[in-house]
């Protein structure tokens, strides 16, 4: 089925919404799978040198680790990084990726469809969205933090979380939030 251009697709102002949430899902996304690829080649190669850097069991480890889901590299921050995430972190990093598995594939399919084959306006769930972005917002202070102390090896604790969370609501939603 095509795209439908019509006045409720092309003037929808939530779309721009949905669209900087998808940056961030990705975002989050990347980086976790990336801090999952450095720790653990840095384990492999440094700690229990399984093979040398650039050969094809190397390669292969790559490989290995960028096919995985989300799911599956939070799973692998839960069994082998243990010293460095606690089981909370990992409940954090769980309903971060339920949210942008929400956002990634559902909050713009009823959209899309009442612009196909309704009058009707379309009702976004605003809470519901900004609660996931809040979710996703949290993972990735976390992703963010540990990549950041790892490449940097200095302590990322200048940059507070709830600060992070705001600025991402504000800058996804366009709007000041009340800090007192």
């Amino acid at each position: 089925m095509w795209l439908v251009f019509n006045n409720k697709l092309n003037d929808e102002p939530n779309l721009l919404i949905i669209g900087k949430s998808l940056l961030l899902s990705q975002k989050f996304e990347d980086t976790c799978k990336n801090f999952v690829l450095m720790m653990s080649l840095t384990k492999k190669v440094a700690i229990e040198k399984e093979f040398e850097l650039e050969s094809e069991e190397h390669g292969k480890y790559i490989d290995l680790l960028l096919s995985l889901f989300l799911g599956q590299s939070i799973n692998y921050y839960k069994n082998y990084l243990k010293e460095i995430v606690k089981n909370s972190d990992i409940e954090i990093l769980k309903k971060a990726k339920y949210a942008r598995n929400y956002i990634c594939h559902e909050s713009t399919v009823d959209f899309l469809y009442s612009s196909i084959y309704s009058k009707k306006d379309y009702k976004w769930n605003m809470n519901l969205l900004e609660k996931y972005i809040k979710d996703i917002a949290e993972g990735d202070y976390y992703v963010s933090r540990w990549t950041y102390e790892f490449q940097e090896k200095e302590s990322g604790s200048f940059y507070n979380k709830k600060a992070y969370i705001n600025n991402i609501i504000e800058w996804i939603f366009n709007k000041k939030l009340n800090k007192t």
